[in-house]
């Protein structure tokens, strides 16, 4: 068992923290598209990315240790049981195939543990930095002021903390990491071999954005891939939520350009 999190005082306490949590958690989500789903599943593999291609590049550009950054790759999942409304914003595209993966503990500490046999591997929750006001760590909701702990004042820059650390904006995404550290520099990523019955265990949730037709059809291809019919679910929020395609400025745009008229 680790120490409580509002009881670490070095960057070491703080990776083991990590690791400790990262192997906790009862499910591991990964927001993404069924296309994306049906290349995993054919293929039986997961893409670890270079952090190149990664949303946040202030991480890659300020975070942790740049030898340590080229020799990094990593797949992101999320915590927490309920569904994450900015998740299903930000990463799924185009956003009618929008799925959930959801891996049960059992599975990724399976896949863990073979692909250790052949690899550095890392399961490891993520922590959040807020430098702007107090110097603060994040951890699910819960803050740990480090303004006074001269061990851990330069925490963002230590070079065991790369891909374990990112600033407080992200912290709704309760990140938790598949790392694995490469003997070499590449850019490309890994493509890491899944338990040979991955798609027996995995569990998938439909995007609420898919129409009756869509998620019939979606169910259709998943279960032909091997993944279990009890095993599929729809969102709670399915025919629930709206995403205006216009942006804020068209909409203003248009606002003003029917102001003119009406005035004119």
């Amino acid at each position: 068992m680790s120490q409580d999190f509002m009881q670490l005082t070095s960057v070491d306490e703080v990776c083991a923290f990590l690791k400790e949590r990262g192997s906790r958690h009862q499910n591991y989500h990964h927001y993404t598209s069924l296309p994306t789903l049906k290349l995993i599943l054919n293929g039986n593999t997961w893409k670890l990315s270079n952090p190149i291609t990664m949303n946040d590049l202030q991480e890659r550009q300020e975070k942790g240790a740049e030898e340590v950054w080229r020799q990094t790759v990593f797949a992101s999942f999320c915590f927490g049981e309920s569904e994450n409304m900015a998740m299903w914003g930000l990463y799924c595209f185009p956003r009618q195939d929008a799925v959930r993966i959801s891996l049960p503990r059992k599975l990724m500490m399976q896949w863990l543990t073979e692909t250790e046999k052949s690899a550095d591997v890392l399961l490891s929750d993520v922590i959040y930095v807020n430098h702007q006001k107090a110097h603060q760590l994040r951890w699910n909701n819960r803050r740990l002021d480090i303004t006074e702990m001269p061990a851990l004042a330069n925490i963002s820059h230590e070079r065991a903390m790369t891909g374990l650390i990112k600033a407080d904006a992200w912290s709704y995404e309760n990140e938790v990491r598949f790392l694995m550290r490469l003997k070499d520099a590449d850019n490309k990523g890994v493509f890491a071999a899944l338990p040979a019955d991955f798609a027996a265990f995995v569990h998938v949730m439909l995007g609420p954005w898919m129409d009756q037709e869509a998620r019939h059809l979606a169910k259709a291809e998943l279960i032909a891939l091997g993944v279990r019919a009890e095993n599929i679910h729809e969102s709670i929020f399915t025919g629930k939520v709206h995403l205006d395609n216009k942006c804020e400025s068209c909409t203003y745009f248009l606002a003003d350009q029917m102001r003119k008229k009406v005035n004119e």
